[in-house]
């Protein structure tokens, strides 16, 4: 069947448009990309690519559950598709569907038994559900077919630490530095285990390492300081939770931790000062207003304690 001349320039509009989505989606501009997908779809409904761009794009804006639609709409128009039937049981396990996430998984390996992340994912699942064996049985798994995925080590690190086995843990997130050195967060996760298995010198080194790459992750600053704190370099940690504030003013945990800070030097006054900022900006912190009523018993007030 031929199309006429304006059917065409129609078709070739909404190429465009998804093109156009492509670019303002490698910019970062996801609502205009969403928007340029939206009009292409309206003009040509049956393109499953299209549905699935949308639902990545809905992904990085954590947008799961419409995310979720969007794949099933793909998954409509080609239904063997693994990578989309991958991606949509990783968003069942972001949103606790974990029934639905082991049965997409399932699915993928009927239709493509050695796709790998059908595998490395569903480690994922199953670290969520507390059933760690079976997330170890899908590493190994998935080492059958890749060897060297940075991601399964990532994962089945994930587990490991849950489990409090850290040592193995480190083990495995240093496999994925060295497999994949720009992992955004593998820096941060062997600090955590390091910290964790009480290597401290390790710990601090794998923070100092993450920084460097991301001095602007407030997150990570924070626990950061947090683990200065606990270690009593006092000064260097009040360092990073003033720095915290810099980039984010109203970070309401580095106002509480700040106040740990003038309470552990038992400076009262500027601690009560600090939690009272702190309920200000954050009214359900419970941490500032325990300590203050310990602040306040110390100071004999039990009318005000009880506040």
């Amino acid at each position: 069947m031929f199309c006429d001349a304006d059917e065409n320039s129609s078709w070739d509009k909404a190429d465009q448009m998804a093109d156009r989505a492509f670019e303002l989606y490698e910019d970062g501009q996801i609502p205009q990309a969403l928007a340029q997908l939206a009009q292409a779809i309206e003009i040509n409904p049956n393109n499953s690519a299209w549905h699935f761009n949308i639902a990545l794009a809905l992904d990085s804006m954590d947008n799961f559950e419409l995310a979720i639609e969007a794949y099933q709409r793909a998954l409509e128009l080609a239904p063997d598709d693994p990578e989309t039937l991958n991606c949509l049981a990783i968003d069942f396990t972001r949103t606790g569907e974990y029934d639905l996430a082991l049965a997409t998984f399932d699915k993928i390996h009927e239709i493509a038994p050695n796709f790998e992340p059908g595998y490395c994912n569903r480690i994922i699942t199953y670290t969520e559900m507390d059933q760690h064996e079976k997330a170890e049985q899908m590493f190994y798994l998935a080492q059958q077919i890749n060897p060297d995925c940075p991601i399964c080590f990532y994962n089945v690190g994930n587990s490991l630490f849950s489990r409090r086995q850290y040592a193995r843990a480190i083990w495995c997130w240093e496999r994925t530095a060295m497999l994949e050195p720009t992992h955004p967060q593998i820096n941060y996760r062997i600090a955590q285990a390091y910290w964790a298995n009480g290597d401290l010198d390790q710990a601090k080194d794998y923070f100092l390492r993450h920084l460097r790459n991301g001095p602007g992750d407030v997150d990570v600053i924070l626990d950061f300081g947090i683990f200065l704190l606990k270690i009593g370099q006092l000064d260097t940690a009040r360092e990073k939770f003033n720095r915290i504030l810099e980039l984010q003013s109203d970070f309401t945990n580095a106002v509480f931790y700040l106040g740990e800070l003038a309470l552990i030097q038992n400076h009262s006054v500027d601690a009560s000062r600090l939690y009272c900022r702190a309920i200000k900006e954050d009214p359900d912190l419970a941490g500032p207003r325990y300590r203050l009523a310990q602040i306040a018993l110390g100071d004999g007030s039990c009318d005000e304690a009880k506040k």
